[in-house]
């Protein structure tokens, strides 16, 4: 079984591989429903990864003209991954947002928790891991709660800080199951969409989902709302791991995903 919709993708635009018409192409190829594309909103920070001002003003208008051209065949909605540090009024209307943590600010500088094991120990170098942790999800915490001013649809990559931090610490420690837990509990409670997020394993960065084994299951319990993201940078990775991901999620007793169609959040039932 495949789910027929991701709204986690990274075009050219910003850092992805290929055009926004590629991916268009293949979700239809999947039989998608609906297909969003998620820029990397620009942070002042990170240009070769980030939108820039010039390319924003070209990607409206591109993706209007997808719509327009595919839209007796698949619904496109336009989007972006607004980072917590970004402003969230760029001049722009999105049909969603996806918040994301990237950075946290330590000593008064910023360090990308995500950006490899180098920039992850110069972070610890200055800060313990749980404080590095604690303000991770107190970011996250203030993304979902909507304290840039936008209180986003979606959350990605939940624990994304585990992708460098558990070369560095032990994520069954009870300081770092407190930490996440807390923060699930404020997104859930927030009403925000959790992204299943298949990106670590589309790009070979990491050997798991985001969120992660007991972390998803505490999630799951809740009775939290989930969408299933494979925050794709080429159009090959469109539906990367989905079958397996939805056998994952119906064995833990997940029986629906939430689905953007006809300019609205519905439950697509697994």
């Amino acid at each position: 079984m495949n789910f027929p919709s991701n709204l986690h993708t990274h075009t050219v635009f910003c850092d992805g591989k290929s055009d926004a018409f590629e991916f268009v192409e293949k979700a239809i190829e999947l039989g998608f429903v609906s297909l969003g594309f998620s820029c990397h909103s620009n942070t002042g920070r990170s240009q070769d990864v980030c939108i820039t001002p010039e390319k924003l003003k070209e990607y409206h208008p591109y993706l209007a003209g997808l719509k327009a051209e595919y839209s007796d065949r698949i619904q496109i909605y336009t989007g972006r991954e607004l980072d917590r540090i970004s402003d969230p009024d760029d001049g722009y209307d999105y049909d969603f947002t996806i918040g994301a943590v990237h950075f946290v600010c330590l000593c008064e500088k910023l360090y990308c928790i995500d950006n490899g094991p180098e920039i992850f120990s110069s972070a610890l170098a200055v800060s313990p891991p749980e404080h590095l942790v604690a303000e991770y999800y107190r970011e996250l915490t203030d993304c979902v709660l909507g304290s840039s001013g936008v209180v986003p649809d979606i959350i990605a990559h939940f624990d994304i800080i585990l992708l460098e931090g558990k070369k560095f610490f032990d994520p069954n420690s009870g300081w770092y199951k407190n930490l996440a837990i807390q923060a699930a509990d404020a997104a859930i409670g927030a009403g925000v969409i959790i992204e299943i997020n298949t990106g670590g394993l589309c790009r070979g960065f990491y050997d798991d989902l985001y969120p992660t084994g007991k972390l998803l299951d505490y999630m799951v319990a809740r009775g939290a709302d989930f969408t299933l993201g494979s925050d794709a940078h080429h159009a090959g990775g469109l539906d990367f791991h989905f079958p397996e991901t939805i056998d994952l999620l119906r064995n833990k007793g997940v029986k629906s995903l939430k689905i953007l169609r006809d300019g609205d959040f519905y439950d697509y039932m697994i």
